[in-house]
């Protein structure tokens, strides 16, 4: 028992040493303690906002500005596009505790704000690479330009959380904890649930990075891949599975709170390192925005306010850079008589060429689920090219 004691002492020390040096943020003066939360944009710390939780107040400013106070009703939520643009979610239904949405953007900082008609249901999500998710009435829609444009995505059944991968396919999961995937925009979606051991919350938030899903649920950090069979559990070295935040960054940063402090790392399954000792704020919701982040500075919340501490992340200056990368996918391949096309922007024409660079085919792509008849090809060999993008395709017959 005593050697067992020395031992965690001695990593608790060890975590102790590694951690770094954070200033405390100075605050607006009148917040209620406990009921703020910060949201900063990526890019140059241009814009910060405190949503005061009860009161509604909220607290903006831009990069060289001082804080003012704004009020705009009871947000549950407010996430930043890349540009710049504020978006913010207030519950028009807080004395039967419902939950009614409307969902508002500012391009001026919070001077003035426009409705997005439409809102309902519970997705409302930035992720990493500022692509943008809502709920709306049969399905969710998302924006993968900084919410410049939305692209409406139909599921069978109410989604509580949604995803995008690199590939252009989309994931969401429903409130029974069931996984689904979709690779044109939505037209067909296939289960591809995992074993859970323990269920989920109502209120969760879905990651896609490269080839592996991440997914906070209540106090938890689970991870799995398409292919995978189960969610598996992040333990943060070996101390704790119990996670009150977790943040992703463009770069791919990796930060979390827990009750043995603030943690960070590049690969979750692996080591995490201790950057700070002050227990953070038990998870009010999964939109906690206890920690947030700039390709300079990271800050997060503890019970005596923010704390903040430079951070060596990429420059990622340009919103090309740090959106989902403009791809595309051609379904399927081998095929016999039709092909589909997802393309996330990279162009809005298909031409087809035999191998000697014939010209066969130029449609023109008007949806992920519009046919391309490929039935008069014969079997062999084929090239494709949508904008700069290219790529080989097999005809069967």
């Amino acid at each position: 028992m005593k050697s067992l004691l020395l031992t965690i002492l001695g990593i608790i020390a060890c975590y102790t040493m590694q951690a770094q040096s954070f200033t405390k943020y100075k605050m607006p003066t009148g917040l209620p303690k406990g009921r703020h939360r910060l949201v900063v944009d990526y890019h140059g710390n241009r814009q910060i906002l405190f949503p005061v939780i009860r009161s509604g107040k909220l607290y903006v400013k831009g990069a060289t500005d001082s804080f003012k106070a704004i009020s705009y009703g009871l947000y549950i939520n407010a996430f930043y596009a890349n540009n710049g643009d504020l978006y913010l979610v207030e519950n028009t239904d807080t004395l039967s505790k419902g939950y009614k949405p409307k969902l508002f953007k500012s391009t001026d900082n919070g001077n003035s704000f426009s409705e997005i008609i439409g809102v309902s249901g519970r997705i409302f999500h930035r992720d990493h690479a500022g692509n943008l998710f809502y709920s709306v009435s049969g399905g969710f829609k998302y924006s993968t330009n900084s919410g410049g444009s939305f692209t409406m995505v139909n599921t069978p059944d109410s989604a509580f959380t949604a995803a995008i991968n690199s590939s252009g396919s989309l994931f969401y999961i429903n409130k029974s904890n069931k996984l689904f995937r979709s690779m044109n925009n939505g037209g067909n979606w296939q289960d591809i649930s995992k074993t859970i051991i323990n269920p989920t919350f109502l209120e969760f938030h879905l990651e896609v990075v490269a080839d592996t899903l991440y997914l906070q649920s209540g106090s938890n950090i689970l991870y799995t891949t398409e292919n995978g069979s189960t969610w598996n559990g992040v333990i943060v070295n070996q101390l704790t599975s119990i996670v009150t935040a977790l943040c992703i960054t463009p770069d791919l940063s990796y930060y979390c709170l827990s009750p043995y402090g603030f943690f960070h790392t590049n690969t979750p399954q692996l080591k995490w390192t201790h950057l700070n000792a002050s227990i953070g704020q038990a998870q009010n919701t999964i939109y906690n925005n206890y920690i947030t982040a700039t390709d300079s500075f990271v800050w997060f919340l503890n019970d005596t306010g923010y704390l903040y501490s430079p951070r060596t992340g990429k420059n990622l200056s340009a919103i090309t850079k740090i959106r989902i990368a403009e791809t595309v996918s051609i379904y399927p391949n081998p095929s016999s008589n039709e092909i589909f096309c997802i393309s996330t922007g990279a162009g809005k024409t298909i031409i087809l060429y035999n191998m000697e660079g014939k010209e066969l085919i130029c449609t023109k792509l008007d949806s992920p689920t519009q046919p391309i008849d490929i039935s008069t090809l014969p079997a062999g060999l084929y090239t494709w090219r949508v904008g700069g993008r290219n790529g080989k395709l097999v005809v069967q017959k």
